[in-house]
């Protein structure tokens, strides 16, 4: 959760439409690892020709697209803001168009030392095994960062969009795209194991259709005595089939107490043994159950907060709503 990973990303010697489909490694659905592996992701930095990438933000820096050569600024981090009573919780409007197949989509929020990073991810996923075979993520970054890797220069909406890919060793398997959005914003896209013949197509098509706009975020819940001092330091969201199946998980926090949330349509979670419940609670066919309440390693005890992280693991502070969407609420923290 603290020190940046840096990955040193070899140059490509071939065009993308030339890369062989090779099927990438399964992933089996699993909330407890879909939750650890986001949450690692967003942690991770790239560094690409000497220049770091201090943060996947929102808010991204303007780039100028010079003649001959790119010049560009670093955003300034994405700093969370204060919690305040009644304002909603945001995220992307996301894909408005997907290649034909994908049947799972998720968004991701951290919040970490006072900076925010988020990804959305689509995924097809086979309906046995339950298992994640192909799919996209969007990460909108601060800057511009292409080093030595961008080896071929497209166009998103009529703005400037570059190719990368990971390198050799993963043989067409990781395929990028940075693109801007129509705020100017840099995002990035990456595919895997897409299927199909057209991938260029099927990418410029999926990032041309993204909307980076932050919206309310409607949840079938909300929470009570959230107060000074709360925040929300991490956030899932994951819907398959539709809207069929739907799950979110979310990190609170109140002063240096801390516990999870889980919510979801009940049949979900109750397959979903791997995370250690504590208590749960049903209604409008909803599930509602809290887990790993602590307190942050060396840090005081607070009465006030403890008395907060009590209601909360109990479920006190929590209200379910329903199932049915349009009885959802955007102002979830009060």
């Amino acid at each position: 959760m603290t020190a940046d990973q840096i990955h040193d990303d070899e140059r490509l010697a071939w065009e993308l439409a030339q890369l062989p489909d090779v099927p990438a490694p399964l992933s089996a659905i699993d909330i407890t690892r879909a939750i650890r592996d986001g949450r690692r992701r967003l942690r991770r930095r790239r560094v690409t020709a000497g220049a770091t990438v201090s943060g996947l933000v929102a808010a991204a820096a303007a780039v100028a697209l010079l003649a001959g050569g790119l010049t560009g600024t670093t955003a300034a981090p994405n700093v969370a803001p204060p919690h305040t009573p009644h304002a909603p919780l945001t995220a992307p409007a996301g894909f408005g168009w997907l290649p034909p197949g994908f049947n799972e989509t998720s968004w991701q929020r951290n919040q970490s030392n006072g900076q925010v990073t988020e990804e959305s991810g689509a995924y097809i996923t086979d309906p046995h095994s339950g298992r994640r075979t192909t799919w996209l993520t969007v990460t909108p970054e601060p800057s511009l960062a292409l080093g030595k890797n961008a080896y071929a220069v497209t166009t998103v909406n009529g703005r400037r969009a570059y190719w990368l890919a990971s390198g050799p060793r993963l043989n067409g398997w990781d395929v990028m795209l940075w693109w801007q959005s129509a705020d100017g914003h840099w995002m990035y896209l990456n595919g895997s194991s897409l299927p199909g013949t057209d991938l260029k197509q099927n990418m410029l098509h999926t990032a041309a259709a993204y909307d980076a706009r932050q919206e309310p975020l409607p949840l079938p819940f909300y929470l009570s005595d959230t107060g000074p001092g709360f925040s929300v330091t991490s956030m899932t969201t994951n819907t398959t089939d539709g809207g069929a199946t739907w799950w979110m998980n979310a990190e609170f926090r109140k002063g240096d107490y801390a516990a999870d949330l889980v919510i979801g349509t009940e049949k979900f979670v109750d397959t979903v043994n791997s995370v250690k419940h504590l208590n749960c609670r049903t209604q409008g066919g909803l599930k509602a159950c809290s887990s790993l309440g602590f307190l942050r390693y060396g840090t005081k005890p607070n009465a006030d907060d403890a008395a907060w992280l009590k209601q909360f693991m109990a479920l006190h502070s929590i209200t379910l709503l329903d199932a049915n969407r349009r009885d959802w609420t955007t102002d979830v923290l009060r």
